[in-house]
């Protein structure tokens, strides 16, 4: 009996037709949105009665996206989908993400993040001890990292690289579109 990969491997092993198969893996690939969210609430243990009730649409509905093709679903429900998840949604638009944009971008996320830790201590004085601990802690993590990078690159000459001017990001955080609405 052969062994197989995935369902992707076992599609592209068989012994169908070569059209067959184009339409089949075309098919998968058009659903990987869907079941994402599908995979999303499952790992967050929420039925799909919850996740109907918490966006305020019926279990038909969930079923439906949950199953459906990527070109059926809108940005405004993956926005409704997050945000009754509790979680940020994003959408990065690139020609080619290579490790300099992954590092830029990530070092971005965690300048956001940092400066929202920053307003939680604003609002809440209570959290300043906790908060500075965890700061000193993860800067002293990233020191460390950093440190063993730089030893290991020693012998290269890294020349300043700039990401393409093509990237473009969109970062949609469900906490300030309900600041917004508040307002």
């Amino acid at each position: 009996m052969a062994e197989y990969k995935n369902v992707i491997d076992l599609i592209q092993k068989s012994d169908l037709d070569r059209n067959i198969k184009k339409d089949i893996l075309t098919e998968l690939n058009n659903r990987k949105s869907a079941e994402f969210l599908s995979l999303v609430r499952n790992y967050e243990n929420l039925s799909e009665e919850e996740i109907a009730k918490r966006m305020g649409v019926s279990v038909d509905y969930i079923f439906k996206l949950e199953t459906s093709t990527d070109d059926k679903i809108t940005i405004q429900d993956l926005k409704n989908y997050a945000k009754a998840l509790k979680a940020n949604f994003s959408i990065q638009f690139s020609k080619k993400v290579n490790l300099v944009e992954q590092f830029i971008y990530h070092k971005n996320q965690i300048e956001k993040i940092s400066k929202e830790m920053v307003k939680l201590v604003q609002n809440d004085p209570t959290l300043d001890n906790h908060i500075s601990q965890f700061f000193h802690k993860q800067i002293d993590k990233m020191f460390e990292m950093f440190s063993k990078v730089t030893k290991e690159l020693e012998h290269i000459k890294i020349q300043k690289v700039t990401p393409p001017k093509e990237t473009l990001q969109y970062d949609y955080s469900i906490e300030k579109e309900e600041t917004t609405e508040k307002s």
